[in-house]
């Protein structure tokens, strides 16, 4: 199995884990983009704006990795799954 897969394994894990431990619906930001490697400034600058806006709702807990995948942040935050929703919309 490639670096890439792996990592992908271990972040569905990492986001179960989460799920399991605070009662929060999870926003999870990265960027999507073609490669293996996955680790540019601009995938990096997209997904910091990404977590500033979401930063600005009731966060209960941040996490974050950097691996192949890119930079990617696992936010808890304290709204209904609907209104997370449309707001990841809104600035997606």
């Amino acid at each position: 199995m490639s670096k890439l897969l792996e990592e992908r394994e271990l972040r569905v894990i990492l986001q179960q884990q989460l799920l399991q431990t605070y009662p929060y619906p999870l926003a999870v930001v990265k960027a999507n983009m073609p490669g293996e490697d996955k680790r540019s400034l601009i995938q990096t600058i997209a997904v910091c704006e990404g977590y500033f806006e979401l930063m600005k709702l009731k966060t209960m807990n941040v996490h974050y990795s950097y691996t192949n995948e890119g930079l990617i942040f696992f936010l808890s935050i304290d709204l209904s799954i609907e209104q997370l929703k449309n707001f990841c919309v809104d600035i997606e």
